[in-house]
């Protein structure tokens, strides 16, 4: 949100990002829909149950929905 800081007011802004980029260009369009005039979100990380069962690394989608560090070598979150 920072870069509105930096762009002429007269001029739209509109956001362009995948993957990860993706995920904080939806953050920022759905929190602030009145200051961007479009976005383009290519394959978005924001649905990580699909992300699941359609990921080569499934593993990845379980340690990003865990509040608590995942052990990669067990597939298992490790509960202190």
């Amino acid at each position: 949100h920072r870069c509105l800081q930096h762009t002429e007011p007269s001029r739209s802004v509109i956001l362009i990002g995948g993957s990860h980029a993706g995920v904080i260009i939806g953050r920022l369009i759905g929190e602030y829909p009145t200051e961007y005039a479009a976005s383009v979100l290519r394959n978005p990380v924001m649905d990580l149950l699909h992300t699941y069962i359609t990921s080569d690394i499934p593993d990845w989608a379980l340690a990003q929905s865990a509040n608590v560090p995942f052990d990669f070598e067990t597939g298992r979150n490790r509960f202190s």
